[in-house]
């Protein structure tokens, strides 16, 4: 049996063991339009673990019973699945495969690496709810993650649809996909209720996640279907952007600043995204909505779906799977934090130096309890402090005066030396001359 298609082999025939989504990139990577390498695991794999017998007997139990609590434990005896080797080998030749390039010699395609990959899923059948939100896991990277990550997708999209809808029928693939670090993206719908004769493009810095979580007010742009011409643009204050962080390769957001009121693509990007969508539009014969992202000077296409599909609410994305299958507890969407405050903690480093010098003033209080220390001039989140935040500055002025008085002290000393020494001469002198006399 197969379980793995890659989007060149796919086709409108394997829309039962690859579902819309997987057929719609597949025919978009052959159409010639710049699809982000990848496959679909078949619905196959998740039918194995469907009928395993266990999974079986608590989904009767939960029929029957409408229990919340078995819905957890299928839930979590799908992700704790052990995969069969025939499954787990192909998924890893298609997954390396995706380091491999054309231009590649042999020694280098024998030393495939490990990508960074984005886990979508796709549903195989007919959805009877409206509004059903699916995961995606972004930023996986291994072979034992991208595992989690399936098994993760499998187990919770089908107690997702278990709860709303009470249907076994439905099967899931899941869609690999190399990640696009893309410097901006979004979502563009080729028509809507309001805007029917117009394209409307809504756009991001970073990552598309900002949109898809709802974190960031993105850009909009009015684009007329026949024209091409430009008709709004709506520039809205970005306060964040979403990146992989090179050093722990977690999903984070960034502080944009003054970045934050920049308008995300030019006037060229805007009719470029546009033209793209009408040629998605005219190759499907429906209107889409289309995820699409940039790298460089290219135009990715992510994922396309018929804005009239049952389903048109936008995946629930989770930044990072936490632990294993082994875990007690499931992560929901992880809660991305603020960035460090670096500016702040060298500020404390600077008054630590200063309250360590012989000269400063001594603190004698020792039980004094710790204060938090913010440099207003340095942060990153000024806007953030509250009234109840303490601000310590550095008393300088104490400093110099106890500086200066060290100088005339000494100054002081050096005159009265030199007096006492003068005397001291003067009376030598006197003496000498009285017994020379």
């Amino acid at each position: 049996m197969k379980y793995v298609f890659f989007f060149n082999e796919a086709g409108e025939a394997d829309i039962d063991l690859i579902g819309k989504k997987g057929v719609n990139l597949a025919l978009l990577s052959k159409k010639g339009f710049k699809v982000p390498p990848g496959f679909i695991v078949s619905n196959a794999v998740f039918d194995t673990i469907k009928e395993d017998k266990n999974i079986k007997s608590m989904l009767d139990k939960y029929l029957g019973s409408k229990d919340d609590a078995i819905l957890t434990q299928i839930y979590g005896k799908i992700r704790k699945f052990e995969l069969s080797e025939s499954v787990m080998d192909e998924i890893i030749e298609a997954y390396l495969s995706l380091s491999v390039d054309v231009n590649m010699n042999v020694n280098s395609m024998l030393k495939s690496k490990e990508e960074f990959v984005a886990v979508r899923s796709c549903v195989v059948g007919e959805q009877v709810a409206k509004g059903i939100s699916h995961k995606t896991v972004l930023n996986v990277k291994g072979q034992e993650r991208l595992f989690n990550a399936i098994k993760e997708s499998f187990a919770g999209n089908f107690v997702i649809e278990l709860k709303n809808n009470e249907s076994t029928q439905l099967s899931f693939g899941v869609v690999v996909q190399k990640m696009i670090e893309s410097e901006k993206s979004g979502v563009v719908f080729s028509a809507t209720d309001d805007n029917a004769d117009k394209i409307t493009i809504k756009a991001v810095f970073g990552l598309g996640e900002g949109i898809r979580t709802g974190n960031v007010f993105p850009d909009t742009y009015l684009v007329d279907k026949k024209t091409n011409e430009i008709e709004s643009t709506d520039v809205a204050q970005k306060q964040f952007e979403y990146s992989r962080d090179i050093d722990t390769n977690e999903t984070v957001k960034h502080r944009l600043g003054e970045k934050s009121l920049k308008q995300v693509l030019y006037d060229n990007e805007i009719n470029e995204v546009a033209r793209v969508t009408k040629k998605i539009v005219n190759e499907f014969g429906t209107e889409q909505k289309v995820s699409w992202a940039i790298k460089g000077d290219i135009i990715y296409v992510i994922q396309t779906k018929s804005i009239n599909d049952n389903n048109d609410k936008e995946d629930t994305v989770e930044m990072e799977i936490l632990g294993d299958a082994s875990d007690e507890e499931v992560p929901d969407v992880i809660d991305i934090t603020e960035p460090d405050l670096e500016d702040d903690l060298q500020a404390l480093d600077e008054i630590e130096k200063i309250e360590q010098d012989p000269q400063s003033e001594k603190v004698e209080d020792e039980s004094l309890p710790e204060i938090d220390v913010i440099d207003l001039d340095a942060s990153p989140v000024q806007e953030e402090i509250s009234k109840d935040d303490v601000v310590v500055e550095p008393q300088f002025h104490d400093l110099v005066e106890d500086k200066v008085e060290e100088q005339v002290e000494e100054h002081v000393e050096e005159q009265v030396k030199d007096q006492v020494e003068e005397h001291v001469e003067e009376k030598v002198e006197e003496h000498v001359e009285e017994k020379v006399e």
